[in-house]
């Protein structure tokens, strides 16, 4: 065979691969199936995220609601108490949390981590 006869088969060949590649389809096996499942998986992760802002929204109200309860909780057991036992309004107030001590929170800071060692260990030992 010579060169031309290569090259007709050539391309042939490249003619006979792209209709059959036209009749085929553009997309790949597979492709446009995994599409509508990224789609859809974009689709529920938005969801998802909606409904977690929807849930940190409703959870930041409830707490609202719960701190507006608990100061009246407070206010009405202080007046109560006051006017029950005749005591100081400084006496009765209700705090959240107690804080520490000035001079408790220096020593806090001052003091060196327990789990410090003054020897090589881990990864590097030599």
């Amino acid at each position: 065979m010579s060169i031309i006869n290569y090259a007709i088969c050539f391309v042939v060949g490249i003619v006979v691969g792209l209709v059959i590649g036209r009749l085929r389809g553009t997309t790949p096996l597979g492709e446009d199936k995994l599409r509508q499942e990224l789609e859809q998986t974009q689709l529920d992760l938005e969801q998802y995220k909606e409904d977690v802002k929807d849930h940190f929204e409703e959870s930041a109200e409830m707490m609202k609601q719960l701190a507006k309860d608990y100061d009246r909780l407070a206010r009405h057991v202080s007046e109560g108490a006051g006017t029950l036992l005749s005591l100081d309004a400084d006496v009765l107030s209700l705090r959240y949390t107690e804080e520490p001590e000035p001079e408790q929170q220096l020593d806090l800071l001052t003091e060196p981590p327990r789990d410090y060692s003054h020897e090589r260990h881990g990864l590097i030992k030599k």
